[in-house]
């Protein structure tokens, strides 16, 4: 990945991959892509979808945690979020101001959602 580039990692949390479609195909991929922007010194951020309505997103629960096949490594930044879209009408300001970010490779949870077909 080059310079001027963020991996953003949003809402993979316990509690919503736990019986998603294709689950473990997706955090095996997003895996891959974490290694390899660790490896090449890209910043890594997660966003962390938190509800106080919703009992599997609730603050401190062990299904709002981020699924421990991909959690964050120590120094990369978590950003709690309470909007369902993270990324509209663009990335949250810190995550842009932490990195002097331009481009954001983005995967987490409507990844697998989608059927084969799409």
């Amino acid at each position: 990945m080059s310079e001027g580039t963020a991996l953003l990692v949003i809402d993979m949390q316990v509690g919503l991959v736990a019986g998603a479609y294709r689950a473990g195909e997706v955090l095996g991929t997003i895996a891959t892509l974490l290694a390899k922007a660790r490896s090449s010194g890209t910043t890594v951020v997660y966003l962390q979808h938190e509800s106080d309505e919703f009992e599997p997103l609730k603050r401190g629960t062990p299904t709002w945690q981020i699924h421990p096949d991909i959690a964050p490594a120590e120094g990369e930044s978590v950003i709690s979020k309470r909007a369902s879209r993270a990324c509209e009408p663009g990335p949250p300001p810190s995550v842009t101001a932490e990195a002097t970010v331009g481009r954001q490779p983005a995967f987490g949870r409507s990844s697998i959602s989608l059927p084969d077909d799409r």
